[in-house]
C-alpha cells in the first residue's frame, strides 16, 4: 500500500507528517479553518497590519516593564535580608 511507504526521513517529504513512526504516515490536512470560524478569518484578514504592529509594539514594552519591575523587587528582596 503505497499511503504507509516508511520512508528514511521526514525532511525529504516536508508534506507527510509521521503519527507512528513504525506503522504509518499521513498527509497534513490542517488550516486554519479547521479551528477559526469564518468570521474571526475575515477579521485577521482585514485587520491593518499597524494595528498589530501596534499592539506588538505595546506587548513587548509592557514585557519588559513587567521583567524591570520584577528584578527591582527581587533586589528590594534580597537587599532586605542584608
Amino acid at each position: 500500500n503505497k499511503e504507509f511507504t516508511m520512508f528514511d526521513s521526514f525532511y525529504e517529504h516536508p508534506d507527510l507528517i509521521f503519527l507512528d513512526a513504525t506503522v504509518q504516515i499521513t498527509r497534513i490536512t490542517t488550516s486554519l479553518d479547521d479551528y477559526l470560524g469564518p468570521d474571526m478569518i475575515e477579521l485577521l484578514v482585514r485587520t491593518d497590519p499597524r494595528m498589530c504592529n501596534l499592539a506588538s509594539f505595546h506587548l513587548i514594552s509592557y514585557s519588559i516593564f513587567f521583567l524591570f519591575s520584577f528584578l527591582y523587587f527581587i533586589n528590594q528582596f534580597f537587599m532586605n535580608l542584608l
